[in-house]
C-alpha cells in the first residue's frame, strides 16, 4: 500500500469538512461542531497543521 502524506489545498476543505462530520456524527461526547472549529480556525489563518492522506490518488 502506498500512501501519500501532503498539506492541505484550497480544494480539500470541503472534503475535509465532510470526513470531520462524519467521523464524529454518532459519538455521544461530540458537540457535532468539530468541522466548524476547523472551517474557523483555517479562515483566521490560525489551522496550523492540516494533512491529507493520498492512496491511489485519492
Amino acid at each position: 500500500m502506498n500512501i501519500h502524506i501532503r498539506n492541505e489545498q484550497a480544494a480539500d476543505a470541503i472534503v475535509i469538512e465532510s470526513v470531520t462530520r462524519q467521523a464524529f456524527e454518532n459519538a455521544a461526547y461530540s458537540s457535532h461542531t468539530e468541522q466548524f472549529i476547523i472551517r474557523d480556525l483555517r479562515n483566521a489563518g490560525q489551522l496550523t497543521v492540516s494533512l491529507v492522506a493520498e492512496w491511489q490518488g485519492l
